[in-house]
């Protein structure tokens, strides 16, 4: 091969690390819009009138929008390429977060906000199996890919105080937007197009229930594990402040500086969970993150320091996410 030319084409180890990184990046600006809106309810309120159960109805459609498009996702990566469906995820996210900054009246910003979440819902799936084609140890890859959304979660908070204060909250939401544009563009342009798993298969034949069904049972006891782990994440990120506030009796100001915490040590440990279980198996370190979610539980629901419960429920949720997603353990 011509010298020059060796040089300008991107190895196998750069554009796996060119693919995870760019893949951090587009996590970090979902999750980033999805935990701003979280922050900015105070505003909302001010702005439409309205009560804060009815602000939590249209969080909820986020989050509902979320779940129900997982498995179409990964229906479409597999149809049309994992490469073009995160970009239409980031693209649609982008779309959404705008919409909410500019909604004249709730209704347009609850819709928007379900948006939101379905851009969310459908960037994750395709960009993990991104990930996992493009090679490399696939626990550490995910444990890193992750990392993003929990940076994501230290950053958005912050994001809201400093712009929101100064500013306003649509002009804070405007900032996601454009959070998400600038990933998309670096994703484009980081990736490169793999040929679609099942280009030839129309959408009846990829959304057959019986092919559903053997998907989901074929590794029956790591879908069970992965879904209980999403559902006590969602939770934790939607109730912990309240936690804090109301079962420990701390201030606003720690509350947040312990929901950062969770975020930020989520970030730290994500890559961990990834290497244990690439170097001790899934199934092994599963059990110990097990333990570790009771211990935080526990600590959460009681008398215990808080900061103990963000840690210790950390173990269970956070790691677990990285260990429940990666391969087997070799034989």
């Amino acid at each position: 091969m011509d010298p020059l030319r060796a040089l300008l084409t991107p190895s196998k180890w750069g554009q796996r690390h060119r693919t995870l990184a760019v893949c951090i990046g587009a996590y970090f600006g979902v999750r980033f819009c999805q935990v701003l809106v979280g922050s900015i309810v105070p505003g909302i309120i001010s702005a439409f009138g309205v009560s804060r159960g009815t602000i939590g109805l249209g969080l909820t459609g986020m989050w509902v929008l979320y779940a129900l498009v997982q498995v179409p996702s990964g229906v479409f990566a597999d149809r049309y390429g994992e490469r073009t469906v995160v970009t239409a995820a980031l693209l649609l996210t982008a779309l959404a977060t705008l919409g909410v900054a500019g909604a004249p009246v709730f209704a347009v910003f609850a819709i928007a906000v379900a948006a939101i979440g379905a851009g969310a819902g459908i960037y994750y799936n395709p960009a993990t199996t991104l990930l996992d084609r493009t090679g490399g140890p696939v626990g550490r890859a995910i444990g890193f890919h992750r990392t993003g959304g929990q940076l994501a979660g230290v950053a958005a908070p912050a994001s809201a105080a400093l712009v929101g204060l100064r500013y306003g909250w649509r002009e804070t939401v405007v900032l996601g937007s454009v959070c998400v544009a600038i990933v998309a563009v670096a994703f484009v342009r980081g990736t490169r197009s793999l040929e679609p798993q099942r280009p030839s298969e129309s959408m009846p034949e990829l959304f057959d229930t019986d092919l559903l069904s053997a998907l989901l049972t074929r590794h029956s006891r790591t879908t069970l594990m992965m879904t209980l782990v999403e559902f006590v994440g969602v939770v934790a990120m939607a109730f912990l402040p309240t936690i804090f506030l109301e079962r420990h009796g701390v201030g606003q100001t720690r509350a947040n500086l312990l929901f950062a915490l969770f975020f930020a040590i989520g970030a730290v440990s994500q890559p961990i969970a990834g290497w244990l279980s690439d170097r001790y198996g899934r199934d092994r370190t599963i059990a110990v993150l097990a333990v570790a979610g009771v211990v935080g539980t526990i600590a959460d629901v009681s008398g215990w320091p808080p900061a103990i419960g963000v840690l210790s429920l950390l173990f269970a949720i956070v790691l677990a996410v990285s260990v429940t997603t990666a391969p087997p353990a070799p034989s």
